[in-house]
């Protein structure tokens, strides 16, 4: 009996182990592709300031939606094919239902983003309105456009966590 359970004991340490790297290695690419998506959120959230030449009030809520929802497509097809790929699952019938539950979660994230995004850019005054930041911008709506993509970057340090945990323990759970 003991030599089962010393086996037992290995088996599950080995696994566990496993499970780790495994994680860890989630972690990872999630955050690559996170970057990826950063860098779409960013040029699509800029190009619509300047292209619009609107950067605060509901603007700041509406465009950091519309370039996280962008970003989002792309995140699925990487997360779903790269970070969390599960060979057992059939592709049709999980699509579906992971698509549904990626877009809860997103949504969810969305809205965490776009929230801080708005509160920051709003209620905090730009560069925290300390004097030097402030001059090295001579144009007030260049530096505005600046402020709020700092504060999508804070906003998407916060919903990154939101994200990998809805999606490695709920969409992509194995």
């Amino acid at each position: 009996m003991k030599k089962i359970k010393k086996t037992n004991k290995k088996q599950r340490a080995k696994k566990n182990n496993r499970n780790n790297r495994k994680g860890w290695s989630q972690f990872g690419k999630f955050v690559i592709i996170g970057f990826m998506n950063t860098a779409i959120n960013f040029i699509v959230l800029h190009l619509l300031m300047v292209f619009t030449g609107h950067n605060e009030g509901i603007y700041a809520f509406i465009f950091p939606g519309i370039s996280f929802s962008v970003a989002t497509v792309n995140s699925f097809i990487w997360n779903r094919y790269w970070t969390f790929k599960d060979p057992k699952k059939k592709k049709k019938e999980a699509e579906f239902k992971d698509f549904g539950q990626y877009m809860a979660v997103t949504l969810g994230g969305l809205m965490i983003n776009a929230g801080i995004t708005y509160l920051i850019s709003n209620f905090i005054p730009a560069f925290l309105g300390i004097p030097a930041m402030m001059a090295f911008f001579k144009d007030p709506e260049k530096m505005q456009n600046v402020w709020v993509l700092f504060a999508n970057a804070a906003a998407t340090g916060v919903s990154m966590f939101w994200n990998f945990l809805g999606y490695k323990f709920w969409v992509f759970k194995e």
